[in-house]
């Protein structure tokens, strides 16, 4: 029998929150339950506190032994700093003195532009005396970044030729001072772009969706047939790709690719017949998320906080990197043909130290932000979701809008700080240990001692792969805890429960979904990018030096925006899928409780769609 739904103020939940409450709703979910202390998890919060005043301990010793200029100021073979040094503030300049020598580093007090080659001066190279009777050529330079590289390269070593590729990225920062504003439009064009695919989901999410796997299929047959055909030497002559060294090996590798590509094209179009209830209902779920994002479009506001606070972050992180690297012991050796040591740049123990303490404040510290603003989106769309009567009451969803996203903000970080210390904790400890993980595999590669490279590439697997599923349940445990105000033990044994229960439905729409919106950022990228490229073709911009680079950052920089919009709607998905779950397994048809089901009518009518199906193939089945 279906259940009828009830006033609000007589509605019996979980934590039963008083009527105000239930009828705003401003607690989140009716399952949220207030800690009974500060915030959950409150040990790890004291944790955080005391590694940040150790971080800070490093940031104010690294400030008073450390100088940022033995980085950024050209630095010669005994270790003076031109420019700065009292010594050599007529010097700015560095230059190699013997071409075929790294180590042969001077300070000059101007780069050689003439044509002809000279002889270095005694006093040039430090030997005013002339006790060397070594004579070097001088040859034709250009000066990049405060260094005088010589003009021919031809005969120079590796390590001296990757200096010169600072010229084109000093060309492509010059061209950024004609065209910044065009990039600010591009940017502007990207997020208006995103925001209408994000309108294009609320009402055409199942076409969207459809069309989406229809790419995928198309994606898979075609690779498929770019195998088989290179599997049997067939492909066709546009395509550059030679298959006459294929060996016989690599010809029945790739006619299986192309096997395994076909059969999944295949599988997908069998589960899009078979699933096809399932699958709509994912689209309703997208139109779900969809319709919070334009009901409450401050959500899409924020991750601009936090997205400005991880660029602040990563400059100020590498100012004192440079502070921290700036500071190590110095070894002296001798180079060939010099009587003075040359000062090389060797970090100790406790400079090491610190610089690992300083790189894992600062992944934890990113990872802090992007759980803070994901379980802030979970609980705006919590909230939501919870509220009965969205559409019959206009005014109580304009209430909702406008508190929703500070409430959820001071509900994250008031009762849930620990709990997400805890998470991005583990997350950023599996990040270093894989990191360390694969460096020494990568380091072993090349030894014969098979045992040791075997338990490593084993060690490895172990580690991501352990990695990947925490990050999963990590990303469910932060819904959780939005939505139960619980702690994060509570909230990830949860997320494996649920995920347990509806493993299917959370793989289809993380799949399909996930997909969907990989296209939109990728569409939204080339979109602005080729704007771009259009501007800059026109004769204004005829003196720009690298376009195709120019083009490439835009395209870059406009994914970033899409990713950032797109995010929210990830993360509102994810979070409308979970109180779905949970809505249907406190109070769907298998459960006990007489409270109506949350979800709205459309999400309600595709539900008893699937249930009749289901029972008319049980006793189809049974006939």
């Amino acid at each position: 029998m279906e259940k009828k739904a009830q006033p609000a103020s007589e509605l019996k939940d979980v934590t039963t929150p008083t009527k105000d409450a239930v009828d705003m709703n401003m607690d989140g979910s009716p399952f949220f339950q207030k800690p009974s202390c500060f915030c959950n998890d409150f040990f790890f919060t004291i944790i955080f506190a005391v590694f940040m005043v150790g971080l800070f301990t490093i940031w104010g010793i690294a400030g008073e032994r450390g100088n940022i200029n033995r980085l950024t100021s050209p630095m010669d073979f005994e270790g003076n700093l031109c420019g700065i040094d009292a010594e050599f503030k007529d010097r700015k300049y560095l230059a190699w003195y013997n071409k075929n020598d790294t180590e042969s580093m001077i300070c000059v007090e101007s780069c050689y532009y003439g044509a002809a080659n000279i002889y270095w001066d005694h006093a040039d190279i430090y030997d005013p005396d002339a006790s060397s009777d070594v004579r070097y050529t001088r040859t034709q330079e250009i000066e990049v970044f405060r260094r005088c590289e010589p003009k021919d390269m031809s005969n120079m070593p590796e390590k001296m030729k990757l200096a010169l590729k600072g010229e084109a990225a000093n060309e492509i920062f010059n061209d950024f001072e004609f065209v910044w504003w065009v990039l600010f439009v591009v940017m502007v064009i990207s997020a208006l772009t995103s925001f209408f695919y994000i309108f294009l989901m609320r009402h055409l999410a199942k076409e969207m969706m459809y069309g989406t796997i229809f790419i995928i299929i198309a994606l898979l047959i075609i690779l498929g047939g770019v195998f088989l055909a290179a599997g049997s030497n067939n492909l066709p002559d546009n395509i550059p790709v030679s298959t006459a060294a294929l060996t016989q090996n690599q010809q029945i590798t790739s006619l299986t690719l192309g096997i395994i590509f076909i059969f999944a094209a295949l599988l997908v179009l069998i589960a899009v017949c078979i699933f096809g209830k399932k699958i709509s209902l994912v689209g309703n779920i997208i139109e779900e998320a969809g319709l919070i994002l334009l009901d409450i479009p401050s959500i899409l506001l924020l991750p601009i906080l936090p997205l400005f606070f991880c660029i602040g972050w990563t400059f100020l992180w590498f100012y004192e990197t440079m502070l921290i690297v700036s500071c190590p012991s110095i070894d002296t050796r001798v180079p060939a043909g010099f009587s003075k040591g040359h000062r090389v740049g060797v970090m100790d123990s406790t400079t090491q130290f610190a610089l690992f303490y300083h790189v894992f404040a600062y992944l934890w510290v990113l990872f802090i932000a992007e759980a803070i603003t994901r379980t802030t989106i979970a609980a705006c769309a919590s909230t939501w979701y919870f509220t009965r009567d969205k559409d019959d009451h206009p005014s109580k969803s304009d209430q909702i809008s406008f508190w929703v996203v500070p409430t959820s903000l001071y509900r994250t970080i008031y009762y849930n700080f620990g709990s997400i210390v805890l998470g991005t904790l583990l997350t950023t400890l599996l990040t270093i240990v894989k990191f360390f993980v694969i460096l020494l595999q990568k380091l072993n590669k090349e030894k014969e001692e098979e045992r040791t490279n075997f338990f490593l590439k084993c060690t490895a697997f172990c580690v991501v792969a352990l990695s990947a599923v925490v990050s999963y349940i990590n990303k469910y445990a932060y819904i959780q805890i939005a939505m139960y105000g619980i702690g994060f033990g509570k909230a990830a044994h949860r997320s494996a429960e649920i995920i347990g229960k509806n493993m299917g439905k959370i793989a289809l729409v993380d799949t399909v979904g996930d997909f969907m919106l990989l296209l939109c950022r990728l569409v939204v990228a080339a979109t602005s990018a080729l704007i771009f490229k259009a501007i800059l073709s026109s004769p204004q911009f005829s003196d720009i030096t690298n376009p195709e680079a120019l083009t490439l950052i835009a395209g870059f920089i406009s994914f970033l925006i899409a990713t950032t919009f797109f995010g929210v709607m990830e993360t509102t998905i994810d979070a409308v899928l979970i109180c779905f779950c949970e809505d249907i397994d406190h109070n769907g048809p298998e459960s006990k409780s007489n409270t109506p089901l949350y979800m709205r009518e459309k999400l309600r009518e595709c539900i008893e769609a699937h249930e009749n199906l289901m029972v008319k193939q049980t006793s189809d089945s049974k006939k």
